[in-house]
């Protein structure tokens, strides 16, 4: 007759049974062992020898433990649970844009170094001077004068005169008689002036451009749009929510851990 054993009273005989029991990441074996211990205390396991089970539960564990770890990160996610919608959706848009650019407009301002050179033509006139020498008055008492004449010109770069056409008169009888003469002169002289000049000058001038042109352009813009829809779209009522989530909240990773193992290595007879 096969001998019933309990999962406790193996752990008893043998404290490594656990040893190469596998666990996921989270899971604190502390607190899984003694709990996994209590509910199976009313148990026989399937296999009652120590060493047996401990391979046993190391094989058997290993193939569980990406389902448990997936099962207890489902825990950790982070939602609002009141909403049932949450989307998140990238576009990519390709636009192509085709035309031109139209310049119009003054464009700015040109300095030019120039020089002028040429002649400005010939100039002719006439000049007439016409006017009185002088007066001087003096007392005819005698036949007999004595005195000089003397032509004298001024320059215009020369305040003194120069003998050439000024008449000094200074004639004085034997007794000391001035005799009382007047002299007046026309003058009158007539010239022709020919100019004939070149002038040259050196500088610069201003000047503006205007620029009116025309510029195709084909354009091809990409774009990403990112949209983000979330909230309830109506289909459940908040209270509906609420009432799931707290269904949620009750869910164990521990107690689905020792629920498996009790389906897979107790018998389930009391």
């Amino acid at each position: 007759m096969r001998v019933k054993m309990s999962l406790l009273a193996l752990f008893n005989y043998d404290n490594d049974l656990f040893d190469s029991f596998s666990l996921p990441d989270g899971i604190d074996a502390n607190i899984l062992f003694p709990l996994l211990l209590t509910e199976t205390a009313d148990l026989s396991v399937i296999y009652p020898e120590p060493e047996l089970l401990k391979s046993i539960i190391g094989a058997w564990s290993e193939r569980k433990t990406p389902i448990w770890q997936k099962l207890f990160d489902s825990t950790n996610f982070e939602y609002n649970p009141i909403h049932n919608y949450d989307r998140t959706e990238n576009r990519i848009l390709n636009v192509a844009h085709n035309g031109y650019v139209e310049n119009t407009g003054t464009v700015g301002n040109v300095q030019n170094d120039i020089e002028l050179t040429g002649d400005n033509g010939t100039n002719s006139n006439t000049l007439t001077d016409t006017g009185t020498l002088g007066t001087s008055g003096m007392s005819r008492d005698t036949a007999k004068r004595t005195g000089t004449v003397t032509d004298a010109k001024t320059g215009y770069n020369s305040a003194t005169f120069q003998d050439t056409d000024k008449q000094t008169n200074d004639l004085t009888d034997e007794n000391g008689h001035t005799d009382t003469t007047t002299e007046t002169r026309n003058l009158k002289t007539e010239s022709e002036q020919t100019l004939n000049t070149s002038h040259s000058r050196n500088g610069f001038s201003n000047s503006t451009r205007t620029d009116n042109t025309k510029e195709s352009r084909n354009l091809n813009d990409s774009h990403i749009e990112t949209i983000h829809s979330f909230g309830n779209i109506g289909v459940m009522s908040t209270q509906e929510l609420i009432e799931r989530t707290r269904k949620i909240d009750k869910f164990d990773v521990y107690s689905v851990i020792i629920d498996d193992f009790v389906d897979y290595f107790c018998v389930g007879i009391y």
